[in-house]
């Protein structure tokens, strides 16, 4: 019914703001709808810009994949796997709707160091993404727990992100864990920030380790 509802106030939405609109921008599949909606409203230029890997999840994911590949007259890929999803989806139909974009930030290299490192005697691993299992904090915690006391001496991690709507206490459960590991002098978790471009070259290495497929190639 919630569902419903919002797709019912979003249409309404879409409606009022459509004069003037050549485009509907949709950033990532969860807003699948969006497509429908914005299609139903009138829109001739409908955008998907998709992060996710999400078909093998079952009926309901492909069917989000197939009214998003319908609805839109463009969908932006992230990589070359997240199209192939879309692909398996509706096995090769719209295909000529895909396009891969890859994600990417100014070059760190660029720009120089700033006077104060967050840790100048030793290595900083810097890992962005929203506070969540799936995107890799505590397979870098599960990691860094087997490393001796030695080596966790050298090195140091921030965590940058927040957290997904009705997820906040995620936060909270990561605070824990890291206290649990003996680990909140490695560790610090910061904020979302939206301006990662001057961060970056305070850090010597970014890690990904996000254990959702939607990272290959």
């Amino acid at each position: 019914l919630s569902f419903l509802w919002n797709c019912i106030s979003s249409y309404s939405f879409l409606l009022q703001r459509k004069r003037g609109c050549d485009y509907l921008y949709i950033n990532t599949m969860s807003l699948f709808a969006f497509a429908f909606l914005g299609k139903l409203a009138g829109y001739k230029n409908i955008i998907v810009h998709s992060h996710e890997i999400i078909s093998h999840h079952g009926l309901l994911p492909r069917l989000m994949n197939i009214i998003a590949l319908a609805c839109s007259t463009k969908i932006v890929c992230v990589s070359e796997a997240v199209k192939k999803d879309l692909m398996r989806s509706t096995r090769g139909r719209f295909k000529n709707k895909l396009t891969v974009v890859h994600n990417g930030v100014a070059d760190p290299g660029s720009k120089a160091k700033p006077e104060k490192q967050p840790e100048d005697n030793k290595i900083n691993f810097l890992l962005v993404g929203r506070i969540m299992p799936e995107k890799g904090q505590w397979f870098v915690i599960d990691s860094l727990s087997l490393l001796s006391k030695g080596v966790l001496e050298r090195v140091s991690f921030t965590f940058i992100g927040g957290t997904a709507p009705n997820r906040e206490h995620l936060v909270e459960d990561l605070k824990s864990e890291i206290q649990r590991m003996g680990l909140s002098d490695t560790i610090e978790i910061v904020e979302f920030t939206k301006n990662l471009s001057d961060i970056y070259p305070s850090f010597d290495v970014c890690v990904i380790p996000s254990i959702m497929p939607d990272r290959k190639s």
